[in-house]
């Protein structure tokens, strides 16, 4: 009986090469393919029209891979052949594809219970399962598990800033008030009364207009709507200049020197000056009276190097890899009380990034620490 089936099968494969459709044009043969096209299309519309499943459209594809086939090479048993075969393939083929896409089914459910968890301001730790998946499906899954880790510590952080940021606005408005009730009760008839709490609202004002400049600029930063304004900044000026504002602020109780060399890069000068005022006023606050801070700039290894160093109070190990994180500050940082918004450094860093340089930084409890820029060659 097989070899009467394998007899029929070559007779009609036979019969398809020596057919006239082999010897069409090949502008028919172009249309054919355009109509079965345009037909693969509105079925396609028609599937999507009718939202059916990507396990439907496949356990369909068998079917109707196995009906032409059947309707080609089935002979006069093709009735029969439909009746048996037609169905459990369908029923197979549904149960094989479901097994296939399970992972996507259960990606499927865990990002819905994602997008909508127990309370608006709450973020889950769950994660897509990979230990069923499939090669292909267990990258996908891993990878999403990836990107959902991102967005915890990305939420998470975003939490820190805004707690930090009202923190850093409350107390200057805290002041504002304590002193306003002031001015209302004793400062109308007390003029030393009336004098201190208006100097006190202005500082605080402007600490606060500080704060929120600050915040604006991290925002655009974090945005890419900082444009650079990119031409030759000679450092030996640049740090001259910082050293000079330094000195003016601080040198009453610093030693503040300067070693250089005479190199160029290419940057925006203003941007530039803004970080290396930051790390300057930061080694500055965190020195005690009678320290040394150094400002230099050398070449090394091709790159160009700028670096602040001081001897001053350093930065705990532990605080050294989230030191460039807004409002992140040390607690020998906080009790030293040095002032400040714990934002120049984000800011400074940030900077750095748009101008394609790093920054490192070493540094020793009680014994100082170094700033080191590097910009590409």
């Amino acid at each position: 009986m097989a070899s009467n089936a394998s007899q029929r099968v070559k007779r009609r494969l036979r019969k398809v090469r020596r057919s006239r459709l082999l010897r069409l044009p090949q502008a028919l043969w172009r249309a054919i393919s355009a109509l079965v096209a345009a037909i693969g299309a509105l079925l396609e519309r028609a599937s999507r029209r009718l939202r059916l499943s990507i396990t439907f459209k496949i356990t369909f594809a068998f079917v109707a891979l196995a009906f032409a086939l059947i309707s080609l090479f089935g002979g006069g048993s093709r009735l029969t052949l439909y009746l048996l075969a037609l169905p459990p393939l369908a029923i197979f083929g549904h149960r094989a594809v479901s097994y296939l896409l399970r992972p996507i089914t259960e990606m499927t459910q865990t990002a819905g219970r994602l997008a909508q968890p127990a309370a608006p301001d709450t973020w889950t730790s769950e994660r897509i399962n990979v230990a069923e998946a499939q090669d292909e499906l267990r990258e996908l899954a891993l990878m999403l598990n990836a990107m959902l880790d991102r967005l915890e510590a990305s939420v998470a952080e975003q939490r820190r800033f805004i707690d930090h940021a009202a923190h850093e606005l409350r107390t200057p408005l805290a002041v504002i008030s304590g002193y306003g009730d002031l001015l209302d009760r004793w400062g109308k008839s007390e003029p030393a009364v009336r004098d201190e709490a208006i100097a006190a609202i202005r500082s605080e004002a402007g600490r606060m207009s500080s704060l929120v400049d600050r915040l604006l600029q991290l925002s655009r930063m974090d945005a890419g709507r900082t444009a650079l304004r990119l031409e030759t900044v000679s450092l030996p000026d640049l740090i001259e200049r910082c050293a000079e504002a330094q000195r003016v602020l601080h040198g009453g109780r610093l030693q503040i020197e300067t070693e250089t060399e005479p190199l160029a890069v290419t940057g925006d000068p203003l941007l530039l000056g803004e970080v290396l005022g930051i790390l300057a006023d930061n080694a500055c606050r965190y020195t005690p009276d009678g320290g040394h801070i150094r400002l230099a700039c050398r070449r090394a290894d091709g790159a160009v190097l700028l670096t602040v160093r001081d001897n001053g109070i350093g930065i705990e190990a532990d605080t050294l890899p989230h030191l460039f994180e807004p409002f992140r500050r040390g607690e020998r940082a906080r009790a030293h009380n040095a002032g400040g918004s714990g934002l120049g450094l984000a800011i400074a860093r940030r900077i750095l990034d748009l101008h394609g340089a790093r920054i490192r930084v070493a540094s020793e409890v009680g014994e100082g620490t170094l700033m080191t820029v590097e910009f590409p060659a």
